[in-house]
């Protein structure tokens, strides 16, 4: 394997080595590909061994609509992405690591924190060494918002809507230290969780334990979060290509250089052309789904997102995906999974046929406990579809 990546270990000594290494990166000294240790071998093969063309720190894409890319990120990427998400958080911070560092979100609490001067801290569960429990992470938002306040830095951590979602659902039972955990959340000055998997119920959740989230679009190629509150960071500019929803174009000073694969279609020169559909609506972005959220059905053009946004109005719904599956007769057809919800089959199709008409009938119906989600807490499309 080659010296330019790092197998991470889940839990605490692993962030550690990669702290080092990305310590030595920032100063301009080599570079590194952080790459998760379990099932790693695809990874590793997107990364390759041909070094970067400066001091950079690569990761591979989340995967979640096909095989992971590695993505090259150079250092004034990192510290570009750094600067203009603190300006627009209010100033400097310590940075607490409780999502893996294989993804931008967890990186940038390793570089942020080491470009204010400080080591972040660490949470010994991270990367799925231990359930985010109240008891668990308690201590590590304490001393997170101890050596901040210390330093005369901010506090800040990046989660994912799991991790709030099981924090929320303990206390609802009486766990008194997962109740200290969200009071403790809501001293932070800013808890930044990613907008694509935050629904309606978890905003309202989080607005009444008084939590500081922020939530973020952005991408691996993007140093992560680019666009708070729906509103793009300064110097980062959005474009659309195509009709209204249009995909989502992204430049700034934080895109990453190049895929290591050497496909320059949709990244390269400070560009980067998502495969997300938005707009801007009165100087905010509004994301409307995915390109390959759009199928035509009888030759009628059929928004999966819609559907799902639809469906997720039954009280009765927990939580629904709607993705495509390919079909003999009809070429594509939307496929609907759905958890917690008692609701019959047929009554299901009816109602998802409110949506855009007859075409939006899901085909198939899979129930499930609960959707299977990547580390970055989205949906993982390959492994539904695998099912």
């Amino acid at each position: 394997m080659s010296d330019l990546v790092l197998l991470m270990e889940p839990g605490s000594s692993g962030v550690e080595h990669a702290i080092a290494r990305v310590r030595r990166v920032l100063a301009g000294d080599g570079s590194v590909a952080l790459v998760a240790s379990g099932n790693h071998e695809t990874a590793v093969t997107a990364v390759g061994t041909d070094e970067p063309i400066g001091p950079s720190v690569i990761l591979t894409t989340s995967g979640s609509s096909g095989t992971p890319r590695a993505v090259e990120l150079p250092v004034e990427a990192l510290r570009a992405s750094a600067e203009l998400a603190e300006t627009r958080l209010g100033g400097p911070g310590l940075w607490l690591t409780a999502i893996p560092v294989t993804g931008a979100g967890g990186l940038n609490t390793v570089v942020r924190s080491l470009l204010n001067g400080v080591d972040p801290v660490v949470w010994a569960g991270v990367a799925g060494a231990a359930h985010f429990d109240g008891g668990a992470v308690l201590p590590a938002l304490q001393e997170t918002r101890r050596r901040a306040r210390a330093a005369g830095l901010r506090a800040y951590t990046s989660l994912v809507p799991t991790q709030i979602s099981r924090l929320v659902s303990h206390a609802s039972i009486g766990d008194l230290d997962a109740v200290e955990a969200l009071k403790e959340l809501a001293l932070f000055d800013a808890v930044l969780i990613g907008a694509d998997a935050l629904n309606d119920d978890l905003r309202k959740t989080m607005r009444a334990y008084d939590i500081h989230f922020v939530a973020t679009y952005g991408a691996t190629e993007t140093c992560g979060g680019c666009v708070y509150n729906d509103q793009p960071l300064k110097g980062v500019e959005l474009t659309f290509v195509g009709d209204d929803p249009g995909q989502i174009v992204v430049t700034g000073p934080m895109v990453a250089r190049r895929y290591r694969d050497g496909d320059s279609s949709t990244l390269g020169n400070g560009r980067w052309m998502s495969n997300d559909l938005g707009r801007m609506r009165m100087g905010r972005l509004e994301i409307v789904g995915r390109t390959d959220d759009q199928i035509k059905v009888g030759g009628h053009i059929v928004a999966l997102p819609l559907i799902a946004r639809h469906l997720r109005t039954l009280a009765e719904l927990k939580d629904v995906a709607v993705l495509s599956r390919t079909d003999a007769e009809w070429g594509h057809v939307p496929v609907a999974f759905v958890v917690g919800c008692p609701v019959e089959d047929q009554v299901l199709r009816q109602f998802a046929a409110a949506a855009t008409g007859r075409s939006s009938i899901p085909m198939d119906i899979v129930r499930l406990d609960a959707l299977p989600l990547l580390p970055n807490g989205k949906v993982d499309r390959q492994r539904l579809l695998e099912l």
